[in-house]
């Protein structure tokens, strides 16, 4: 069974548009994922 967690973060972007942001993540028994996204700042 996989277990699912949600990581809530905040950030305050200097100016409005876009930026490529990514979240790494690692397991404590060895797995890891990075996964990238854009994020449009208003």
């Amino acid at each position: 069974m996989t277990a699912v967690s949600r990581v809530i973060v905040q950030y305050t972007f200097p100016k409005a548009g876009a930026y490529n942001v990514a979240c790494s993540v690692q397991a404590d028994q060895g797995g890891e994922r990075t996964v990238g996204l854009v994020v449009e700042a208003k």
